[in-house]
């Protein structure tokens, strides 16, 4: 009996040694979903609720977690020496466009003509693709005198089924496919009944709908 005991009492000192290592080394964050339920809930900040989540509830667990103290040091030990294990994070495939997208090869001054937006509130300024006019030249600057420009229309699948149609224009330089214009990103799964277009940016650079539209 004595070493079970000896057992319990060092799994006790063990816990108590990590949730002070625990408490000194956690960052700050105000953000924290307690913060902000506590906020929400004013019976949070009560002494009866309190003492239940502050002690009674973090008590009880460490009465079940003392008998096991053995897996929380090889964890805590894996932890410091192999870093903490990858929360699910998804390698996501990058998108790219490949030469079966491409559609017509097409001049500067011809995509600017075909792009150029006319908007008679004034809400964007009446020049090729409008506020991203910048970002075109940008993307213009990086050629070189053997490239072509090619408009391309490209169905993607990212690594969670999700199917979107994208349409611009990519860079071209003997039989590689280089860097994208994105005009159009819609979602084209089954069953929506409208388009969402993504905010989310790639290599290239992405272009509303609403102003693609206007430019039509």
């Amino acid at each position: 009996m004595i070493y079970l005991y000896w057992y319990l009492g060092i799994g006790a000192v063990v816990l108590i040694l990590m949730v002070a290592y625990h408490k000194l080394t956690k960052q700050k964050d105000d953000n924290l979903p307690s913060d902000i339920l506590a906020d929400l809930r004013p019976e949070r900040k009560k002494l009866w609720f309190r003492l239940l989540n502050d002690v009674l509830g973090p008590a009880l667990v460490g009465t079940l977690i003392v008998p096991f103290w053995p897996v929380l040091v090889f964890l805590k030990v894996k932890e410091l020496f192999f870093g903490e294990p990858a929360r699910g994070a998804v390698d996501e495939p990058e998108f790219a466009v490949s030469r079966d997208d491409l559609q017509t090869q097409l001049s500067i001054q011809e995509i600017e003509q075909r792009e150029m937006v006319f908007d008679p509130l004034g809400a964007a300024p009446n020049v090729p693709f409008g506020h991203l006019n910048t970002a075109w030249k940008q993307f213009c600057e990086g050629m070189e005198p053997h490239d072509g420009i090619w408009s391309f229309t490209a169905h993607w699948t990212s690594s969670w089924d999700r199917k979107d149609l994208r349409q611009g224009y990519a860079i071209v330089r003997g039989e590689e496919v280089g860097r994208h214009f994105v005009t159009i990103w819609k979602d084209v799964e089954e069953g929506a009944g409208t388009e969402a277009v993504s905010g989310a940016k790639t290599e290239g650079f992405s272009i509303p709908a609403w102003l693609r539209k206007q430019a039509d």
